[in-house]
């Protein structure tokens, strides 16, 4: 494999970030499954089947960790992401002063 996923940690896999909400995981997912497809013509060429089956499944298991612990903000909007990540940032500000 060109890529060497076994070393990518989750968020490298999926190519998010380590504050991604839910709807942002779920979307790297299903853009990281299209890609890595048995039908994909865009892995095709570059990657065995039993490499993209065995990257399907990295993917798969980077996407069920995040997910289970960001299943609570599935609800939110990216005007909530952006509040949340201000709220966080505020609170670590406030605590390294103390």
């Amino acid at each position: 494999m060109p890529k060497n996923f076994k070393k990518m940690n989750f968020y490298e896999r999926l190519d998010i970030g380590p504050t991604a909400a839910a709807f942002e995981i779920r979307h790297a997912y299903n853009a990281a499954c299209q890609m890595y497809t048995s039908g994909s013509l865009v892995s095709y060429s570059f990657f065995s089947q039993k490499e993209r089956e065995e990257i399907l499944l990295l993917i798969e298991e980077a996407y069920q960790t995040p997910v289970s612990y960001t299943h609570l903000r599935a609800h939110e909007t990216p005007e909530h992401l952006v509040c949340r990540l201000l709220l966080e940032k505020k609170k670590k500000t406030t605590t390294q002063k103390t």
